[in-house]
């Protein structure tokens, strides 16, 4: 007998609390399966979409986890849990799952806590420790978690929503990147300055379309920043701005509040941080009929990726 082929694909399904109720693959589930898509972004696991032509022996219910496996990968590229089922009594044969990545949890659940003279990460950790991991199904790796260079002042979080806090902990570390990735492990990272082996492809034959996008319109260059607490009859606490933007783009001015400290330090390594991001235009492509039928190729969301317009 010959070896049996390895599956393309398998979406795993597992009960809210993590036993295994079911598998689909593209082996011997074909005529299930119309299509699925799922997002994968810098702060993890997105939104993801599965539709149906039949339903499976066994029933899939809200709240329940998927695990989306690819290319016969060791490990999966997505993970989510399921909050969109289809609807009873259906006649057509189309049936709509969707849901989202764990990182959604962590926006339903909030935290009241105020830390002084503390380390980024260490306010991540102990956010994680007393709130997501308590209240959600996300998952925590020490490894994953890595020590910025900033000590915050102070910083209070007032009854906020626990996503919020973690980002706002992102923007005062600068060059960071918090989020859930596809084993639910939170991570509080350093964004890669690398670019991905797997992500290195090119027009014609690795990909059929690649079309690069630059918007001006988001850009911002001086920031008037406040705080959440009225002193003196303002909230105002600073302002930063960037004049290498201004000189090629013009001054963009906006206001924005940090609720979470007055301190004038932190509300400006936060400000500063979030200004590094708007100062110059935002640069997307959209690349279509990419080939990842390399056996074993994964290709993540972190790093960057290398466009080559001609095939070498």
């Amino acid at each position: 007998m010959g070896r049996r082929k390895s599956p393309h694909y398998k979406i795993m399904f597992y009960d809210k609390n993590g036993l295994k109720i079911g598998e689909l693959t593209n082996e011997t589930t074909q005529r299930y399966i119309n299509k699925f898509d799922f997002e994968l972004n810098e702060t993890g696991c997105g939104s993801f979409n599965l539709v149906l032509t039949a339903l499976p022996s066994f029933e899939i219910l809200r709240n329940d986890i998927i695990v989306i496996y690819l290319m016969d990968t060791a490990t999966p590229w997505y993970s989510g849990y399921i909050q969109k089922i289809p609807e009873s009594g259906r006649t057509d044969n189309i049936y709509l799952f969707s849901g989202y990545g764990f990182l959604a949890e962590l926006d339903t659940i909030v935290a009241n806590k105020s830390y002084l003279a503390t380390e980024l990460s260490v306010i991540a950790t102990d956010l994680l420790d007393t709130y997501i991991t308590p209240k959600t199904r996300v998952i925590k790796n020490v490894a994953k978690i890595s020590a910025t260079t900033y000590t915050a002042t102070e910083m209070i979080f007032d009854y906020t929503k626990a996503k919020k806090a973690i980002f706002d902990l992102v923007a005062a570390g600068e060059t960071w990147i918090a989020g859930v990735d596809e084993v639910r492990e939170f991570f509080f990272r350093a964004r890669d300055p690398n670019v991905q082996v797997a992500a290195v492809k090119a027009v014609e034959k690795h990909i059929d379309n690649f079309l690069p996008k630059e918007d001006v319109a988001g850009i911002v260059n001086r920031y008037y920043v406040k705080g959440g607490a009225i002193a003196g009859g303002s909230n105002y606490i600073t302002t930063v701005e960037n004049l290498v933007s201004q000189a090629l783009y013009g001054l963009r001015e906006d206001i924005i509040t940090i609720p979470t400290t007055n301190n004038i330090a932190d509300a400006t390594q936060w400000a500063t941080g979030i200004l590094n991001q708007k100062k110059d235009p935002i640069i997307t492509a959209t690349i279509s009929n990419i080939d990842i039928t390399f056996l074993g190729e994964k290709i993540e969301a972190k790093g960057k990726a290398r466009i080559m317009l001609k095939a070498v």
